[in-house]
């Protein structure tokens, strides 16, 4: 269900433009600010599979905690496997930003 709106005609929640540049360097930097000022060590991700999947990698491996994704069918093996290559990544060292 990527690229969609969800919501109802009551609480319409449109899109946010995922593949914007200011939108994506300032969700990243909104994540990884979060995350340190209240000292999360986990987040969930309700709106996983409603976003491109391209997004995640950047703003999971940003946030630097575990993270729990909502997903559908298929989804949660790309989600695991999205998690364990950035964790294979952060291991060997290819993950520090």
């Amino acid at each position: 269900m990527e690229f969609c709106s969800v919501g109802n005609k009551k609480v319409p929640l449109p899109d946010l433009n995922t593949e914007n540049e200011f939108f994506i360097s300032t969700f990243l930097s909104w994540i990884n600010e979060t995350i340190r000022k209240y000292k999360f060590d986990g987040i969930r991700i309700d709106t996983f599979r409603h976003v491109r999947q391209s997004f995640w990698k950047d703003y999971i491996r940003l946030s630097g905690v575990y993270s729990l994704a909502a997903t559908h069918n298929n989804l949660e093996r790309q989600y695991q496997e999205l998690h364990e290559k950035l964790k294979e990544n952060e291991e060997s060292g290819k993950g520090k930003s």
